[in-house]
C-alpha cells in the first residue's frame, strides 16, 4: 500500500514539475520573441510608421495582394514604390501571427472542399453514365 503511494506521489511530483518547467519555458520562449521585436522596432525601425492589427486588416480587405509581411514588418507594395510598417505593439503582431494560421487552415480547407465537391461531381457523373447505359 505505501509503494503504490510512493508510486502515485512521484508520478504526481514528475507531472507537477514538467508543467513548471513547460511554463518557464514559454515565458522564455514570448520574452525572447518580445525582445527581440522591441529591438527591431527600437533599432533599424524606429522611423517606420506603425500600423494596428485591426487597421492592417481593413486595409488588407481593399487590396490583399498589394501587402507582403514577416514577423516584424508589414509592407504595402505599390508597384515602383512600397511602404513599410512595424507592428504598433507586440500584441498587434501576435494578433497577426494568429490571423495567418487560421488563415492557412481555412484556405486549406477550402481546398479540401473543392476537392472533394469535383471528385463528388465525377462519381455523379459515372452513375448518371451507368443509369444512362442500361435503358
Amino acid at each position: 500500500m505505501n509503494i503504490v503511494k510512493i508510486i502515485v506521489g512521484l508520478i504526481f511530483f514528475i507531472i507537477v514539475i514538467y508543467l513548471v518547467y513547460k511554463g518557464f519555458h514559454r515565458i522564455f520562449e514570448i520574452w525572447t520573441d518580445y525582445s527581440y521585436w522591441k529591438e527591431k522596432k527600437e533599432g533599424y525601425y524606429a522611423d517606420s510608421p506603425t500600423i494596428s492589427f485591426q487597421h492592417f486588416i481593413d486595409l488588407y480587405e481593399v487590396f490583399p495582394n498589394r501587402w507582403r509581411t514577416n514577423e516584424t514588418t508589414v509592407t504595402y507594395d505599390r508597384g515602383r514604390t512600397y511602404s513599410t510598417f512595424m507592428w504598433e505593439s507586440y500584441s498587434d503582431r501576435e494578433k497577426y501571427l494568429k490571423w495567418v494560421k487560421g488563415k492557412e487552415k481555412r484556405e486549406k480547407a477550402e481546398k479540401s472542399r473543392q476537392r472533394t465537391l469535383e471528385v463528388l461531381t465525377e462519381i455523379q457523373k459515372d452513375i448518371e453514365g451507368m443509369m444512362g447505359e442500361e435503358t
